[in-house]
């Protein structure tokens, strides 16, 4: 059966066991298997109907997101950009054919990797209340508050270069832990 009109979230390698598919934005999501490499779509999405309507587009979103997101539970997907569309099975499926080693090679690069987001929040430096004094005080504590507000800035830089690194490291080891 032609399908028309298939909004894609991911591709993927095509599984050896069956996959949960997901409920999409409006409809059951559909495996549509090439030669070497399946799609994840959603049929009959006409991209007009949402294109000018802003609370059906954030719907449309967090539907992507959330797609892929159990999806890559189950399997290594190659998630596509929000809006990816193709109006029939046979333009998908000639797409995958002709960028199929492309595909390919992403995916085993990323098979077996997680994402992560980290937030990194700073902290707000305390200010210290002007002294109410004049002349050579006055520009001291200034020069005091400067050297203090550029210490915290340096301190907090280190923080941050020390959670990058300490994330590097854990990266490294779980590398060599899995060969």
């Amino acid at each position: 059966m032609e399908l028309e009109n298939l909004y894609t979230y991911a591709f993927l390698e095509i599984p050896s066991s069956p996959l949960i598919l997901p409920q999409g934005a409006a409809n059951q999501v559909v495996l549509i298997n090439g030669t070497e490499l399946a799609a994840i779509v959603e049929p009959g999405i006409f991209l007009e109907s949402f294109q000018n309507n802003d609370e059906k587009i954030i719907q449309m979103a967090l539907s992507h997101d959330r797609v892929i997101c159990e999806l890559f539970q189950q399997i290594t997907v190659l998630p596509l950009r929000f809006g990816t569309y193709f109006t029939s099975t046979n333009n998908l499926l000639n797409h995958l054919k002709s960028h199929e080693k492309e595909y390919q090679n992403k995916l085993e690069k990323i098979n077996g990797k997680n994402e992560f987001t980290l937030k990194l929040i700073p902290r707000m430096i305390e200010e210290i209340v002007p002294s109410e004094g004049g002349g050579k005080d006055y520009f001291l504590a200034k020069k005091q508050r400067y050297q203090n507000q550029n210490n915290f800035s340096i301190a907090q830089a280190a923080e941050k270069q020390n959670l990058i690194d300490l994330i590097t490291n854990a990266n490294k080891w779980l590398k060599l832990r899995r060969n």
